[in-house]
């Protein structure tokens, strides 16, 4: 038996499609209800959960054990953990039950999709992260009052693994602007209150990052280089402390201390991916370009369940490094498109390339397939496009592909351009989407301006 659990609190207004995401993937939905002022228990009863009322004492694991507690009680096998501001899918849930039924793992991480943004425009985060959210019910426990853990219920170490993200998949709309105040906030006062119970490596280190998230930054370092001096501070915990001093020395401009972390970081072993990242960033920051470029070559990942680093970073890093030392990375930008074209740091490291030397981007995105092509012009913007195209152009390189890009891109040209690429894609046989044409249908300009577009467009329209 299939059984996913939830904890909420006045969650009424994102219950509901967190329930309607689970219909047909599980037998049994259990809902946890720690206090709510709101109808969220009765809209969970209405959906076909079972409800059990828990008072709130600022302490996530207890609550999620009373919900485990009750899906033993009914049956439960394996046990999924979602939250309200979570979404489940499966597009393969015939498989995904037979996984389950023959596995040896304990526990299963799945992929999670962070979305960013305002809740009415959430902005879906192009690399996702792993959690362990789907396990035995009768082998694990909750444990940790904030940023909760599992744990064997009988000492062991768990064994874990990994579900394909067609098999389970999980959307997180937690971290949209409408709720990450309110989030920083209560995890402080939770950290703060089990810190000043039990001051531990484990409770120090959750302060920290708490201090960190509320932007109180001072008082995380001090308590992120407390919580390392212990040689019992969990492994991840270590790993996460570390990565966070890191990213806080390269913000202070203390390079040559971020490298000495994040050589400290490495040497905890493997996953390396993200720790050899953070050493790329740091020999970045001390202009040792090539060394950078070395340590990241052949990491195409940076997941690491203690780091909160997307895998864009890496990609658009390689990019970076590659252009400033005048290397091939043409394949490089395919690369870190595929990952996320519209992500920021894809967006600054194409559009720097560009900018650096537009005719290094064209002989770079020349290497690439036109759709490809036109997706980098596309993301590097209209003035940093405009002479990389020119360049494509002059030496007939994806006449096609820079065409398209013209075509998408004209309101944003001088008039003068805007003429020049319609005459270009007349001349090439388009006779659909010619600028100038659309420019008098719908741009804006001056007389004189005006005049010279009705003037190519009159001769223009004696060739289409």
């Amino acid at each position: 038996m299939l059984v996913t659990c939830l904890i909420v609190k006045d969650e009424e207004s994102m219950l509901q499609e967190c329930l309607e995401s689970l219909q047909g993937l599980t037998d049994a939905v259990v809902v946890c209800d720690t206090g709510s002022s709101d109808n969220s228990a009765a809209l969970a009863l209405g959906m076909g959960a079972i409800v059990v009322h828990h008072p709130w004492q600022d302490d996530f694991s207890a609550a999620r054990n009373v919900a485990l507690a009750k899906a033993v009680e009914i049956g439960a096998e394996w046990v999924i953990s979602i939250d309200a501001d979570e979404r489940l899918s499966s597009t393969d849930i015939k498989t995904m039950r037979e996984v389950l039924a023959v596995t040896n793992y304990d526990v299963l991480e799945v992929f999670i999709w962070n979305a960013h943004g305002p809740l009415s425009n959430p902005r879906p985060a192009g690399a996702p992260a792993r959690v362990a959210r789907v396990f035995k019910a009768r082998e694990v426990r909750w444990r940790g009052k904030i940023h909760e853990q599992l744990t064997s219920a009988f000492g062991d170490e768990l064994n874990v693994g990994l579900l394909a993200a067609n098999l389970l998949r999980l959307d997180h709309l937690g971290y949209c602007e409408d709720f990450a105040e309110r989030k920083r906030v209560r995890n402080l006062r939770i950290a703060q209150s089990s810190y000043d119970e039990d001051k531990n490596p484990s409770t120090t280190f959750e302060l920290a990052r708490a201090y960190a998230l509320n932007f109180r930054t001072e008082e995380a370092t001090v308590l992120h280089k407390e919580a390392l001096q212990s040689k019992t501070l969990p492994g991840n915990f270590r790993r996460a402390a570390l990565g966070w001093l890191v990213l806080d020395s390269l913000e202070n401009k203390k390079n040559e201390i971020a490298l000495s972390w994040a050589d400290e970081l490495l040497a905890l072993g493997k996953p390396e991916g993200a720790a050899r990242f953070l050493k790329a960033a740091a020999l970045t920051a001390m202009h040792r370009y090539q060394e950078a470029l070395s340590t990241i070559d052949g990491v195409v990942s940076i997941h690491d369940a203690s780091l909160a680093l997307d895998t864009v970073r890496v990609h658009s890093m390689r990019v970076s490094l590659l252009s400033e030392l005048n290397q091939p990375y043409g394949q490089a930008v395919a690369d870190l498109l595929e990952v996320d074209a519209e992500h920021p740091l894809s967006v600054e490291a194409c559009a720097r390339a560009a900018a650096r030397n537009p005719s290094g981007f064209a002989t770079a995105i020349s290497e690439l397939p036109a759709g490809a092509a036109v997706r980098c012009l596309a993301v590097v913007g209209p003035h940093f496009a405009a002479p990389v195209a020119e360049d494509l152009w002059a030496r007939g390189l994806h006449e096609n592909a820079t065409l398209a890009w013209a075509k998408t891109s004209w309101k944003h040209m001088l008039v003068e351009q805007v003429v020049l690429w319609s005459v270009r894609m007349v001349s090439a046989g388009v006779k659909q989407g010619v600028p100038v044409f659309e420019l008098l249908e719908n741009g804006t300009c001056t007389a004189s301006e005006l005049e010279l577009a009705q003037s190519v467009a009159d001769e223009l329209r004696q060739l289409v």
